[in-house]
């Protein structure tokens, strides 16, 4: 197999820095985050590309990736073989995962300690795939990436092999029985409690929400809510700027709206905002998501709602059920979480 070694620096957003420094202030990503997906800076979240021989190795943020071929001059018919510029433009992605104490968390560093174990994982079957997709069958220990770490002398870049990530992330495999029992795996082979909804989200998935949301202003979700939307400031103010990015984030550049029988408008970002920019949600809120877009009844009694043991009651009846369009199922097993966390008084981490 030729070898083509090419190396480019892009941020998670899909933007190419290629040849050269990030843009001011971005950070990228350690050796560390190589394995688990992380990155230096959560807050510019810049991951490192480089592309030794035929494969492509993407190692931060979401688990998707799409290969892009391109070359120097004008597009033409090409084979691998004459050193074409492989880019791999990385679907971006909304992790989370229901804080559930186990074993294996004890076992293996806690809740990130396993996050970083199925990322490391999800890299390593990544940059697999994307080399036997463009032909190169090496062995996993054969097939290595790079990395570039910036340093005050520029970006340095270091070894990585697949077959080490795969190492790594067998520290997982002694663990996965004991998922079989637990609630939160959701029927997977394995750790199902840490799950991604992938970027950009679809539009006909933002109306299934806007339309889960009361009806009557009067219900008990729909007097709530309003209390909610005022208490809380849920405005969709971050929503409305990663979609102002262009097709990253949202596949429409406007957000839908629905407007209610009492003169109320609410737009697909605030029910962003209520979903994923509140930090990490508790089990209050994951409650209050699952009645306002009716996993529970909207005109559920208030009562039901003012104990532990109440509320342990009727959300053990609450449950979405699985939705045909694998876009809509993804948000609805967000929901299913919610609802598990409510019941089992935990939180959902969410980075995304």
């Amino acid at each position: 197999m030729p070898r083509h070694a090419v190396r480019s620096i892009f941020t998670t957003t899909g933007e190419l820095l290629e040849g050269g420094a990030p843009a001011s202030g971005a950070a990228l990503a350690t050796p560390g985050a190589l394995a688990s997906g992380l990155v230096a800076d959560a807050d510019a979240d810049v991951g490192v590309v480089v592309v030794e021989g035929a494969g492509v190795g993407v190692v931060a943020g979401g688990v998707s990736l799409e290969l892009h071929a391109t070359t120097q001059s004008k597009p033409k018919k090409r084979r691998m073989g004459f050193n074409p510029r492989i880019l791999a433009r990385q679907r971006m992605g909304i992790d989370y995962i229901v804080d559930l104490d186990c074993h294996a968390k004890r076992a293996l560093g806690g809740t990130q300690g396993i996050v970083d174990l199925v990322k490391a994982r999800s890299r390593a079957e990544a940059v697999l795939e994307l080399s036997r997709r463009n032909g190169d069958f090496r062995p996993a220990d054969q097939i290595t990436f790079k990395i570039a770490i910036m340093t005050p002398q520029g970006a340095q870049p270091r070894d990585a092999r697949v077959s080490d990530l795969f190492h790594q992330a067998a520290a997982l495999d002694p663990w996965r029985p004991g998922c079989v029992s637990c609630p939160a795996n959701g029927g997977t082979h394995g750790f199902g409690c840490y799950r991604t909804i992938n970027y950009p989200i679809q539009a006909h998935v933002e109306d299934w929400l806007l339309a889960r949301l009361p009806d009557d202003p009067g219900s008990t979700a729909g007097q709530l809510l309003r209390r909610a939307l005022t208490d809380f400031g849920w405005n969709g103010e971050h929503a409305s700027g990663m979609r102002a990015q262009g097709d990253r984030f949202f596949a429409t550049s406007k957000a839908a709206r629905r407007m209610f029988n009492d003169g109320l408008i609410m737009t697909a970002d605030q029910v962003h905002h209520m979903l994923f920019n509140v930090g990490h949600p508790s089990a209050s809120h994951c409650t209050m998501v699952a009645l306002f877009l009716g996993v529970l009844p909207h005109d559920l009694d208030p009562g039901w709602l003012s104990t532990p043991q109440n509320r342990a009651h009727v959300l053990a009846y609450a449950n979405v059920p699985p939705q045909s369009d694998a876009y809509i199922d993804a948000m609805a097993q967000y929901l299913r979480a919610c609802v598990l966390a409510a019941r089992m008084e935990s939180q959902i981490l969410v980075d995304g």
